[in-house]
């Protein structure tokens, strides 16, 4: 193999033993394409029976080598680029569909909620309902615990499509705000901007760009439910019409308490909706 020692094979690859050393090439460009013949035991990439490659394609950025694999009767294309343009493709931008969403916790599969600093897992915090009267008698709720964490939250992001808010961009749901809370002692809080340093009586629902990352904050919009009556169930709705051009938003958030302080809490809601 053109003066190649084979050091090891691995199914229908083969390694050798590089030594280093100073190669030489020369360029030929009388024909259709220019041809690079490199020499000594040079190649390009790896070892396809020649040293010649002709330039298909160049610009000064981006260049593709034909070769011709005489090991395996057929060619081969090695296209090389500048070191910074090698990153891998974007995503395929998400479409904008109108999937609504209902999740009453009685089934034995839920929607693929996210727990973000939250005490117990998804599943666990389905529980009986503790006060099963109107407006809500249904058998099982979810028990929303708030940790001391700063932000926590409940949140579920569309796996693989955006919200086309034109259709679809009311949140509802049921909740039950215990009186057994602590809503009076002060925690710490995230910062000096906090204006609420205990737990609150309230539900926020957020939209987000999840590929915003943790930065998502920055362009999400909310909707804010203050001061709710305690022990009963009470039906709430969220209207997002208001950004129905938004196409950005894959992503709701479901936030107990107030964020940006420590104060914990427990929360229960049922019947979560996201349609027209």
């Amino acid at each position: 193999m053109g003066g190649f020692t084979v050091h090891a094979t691995s199914g229908d690859d083969a390694m050798f033993t590089y030594s280093g050393g100073d190669y030489t090439f020369s360029i030929d460009e009388s024909g259709e394409y220019p041809i690079i013949t490199l020499g000594g035991n040079a190649y390009m990439g790896y070892y396809c029976g020649s040293q010649q490659y002709e330039v298909i394609y160049q610009t000064d950025k981006v260049m593709a080598l034909r070769v011709n694999n005489t090991v395996e009767s057929q060619d081969w294309v090695f296209v090389y680029c500048l070191e910074e343009l090698n990153v891998e493709a974007p995503p395929a931008p998400k479409e904008l569909k109108a999937i609504p969403l209902f999740e009453d916790f009685e089934g034995s599969e839920i929607l693929a909620f996210n727990l973000d600093d939250m005490g117990g897992a998804v599943k666990s915090a389905v529980i009986g309902n503790p006060v099963p009267l109107p407006i809500n008698e249904s058998t099982k709720v979810y028990r929303y615990w708030k940790s001391t964490g700063f932000y926590s939250n409940l949140s579920f992001t569309a796996p693989d499509y955006k919200f086309d808010l034109t259709t679809q961009n009311k949140v509802r749901v049921k909740v039950f705000i215990p009186s057994f809370n602590d809503y009076t002692t002060e925690y710490g809080v995230a910062g000096d901007w906090i204006a609420n340093k205990k737990l609150q009586p309230q539900l926020a629902v957020k939209l987000h760009n999840s590929e915003k990352g943790g930065e998502a904050w920055q362009t999400q919009t909310e909707v804010v439910k203050t001061n709710l009556e305690k022990d009963k169930w009470l039906e709430l709705e969220f209207d997002f019409s208001a950004v129905a051009n938004r196409e950005d938003y894959d992503k709701i958030v479901i936030q107990f308490g107030a964020e940006g302080h420590a104060g914990p809490g427990f929360f229960y809601l049922d019947d979560f909706e996201f349609g027209d």
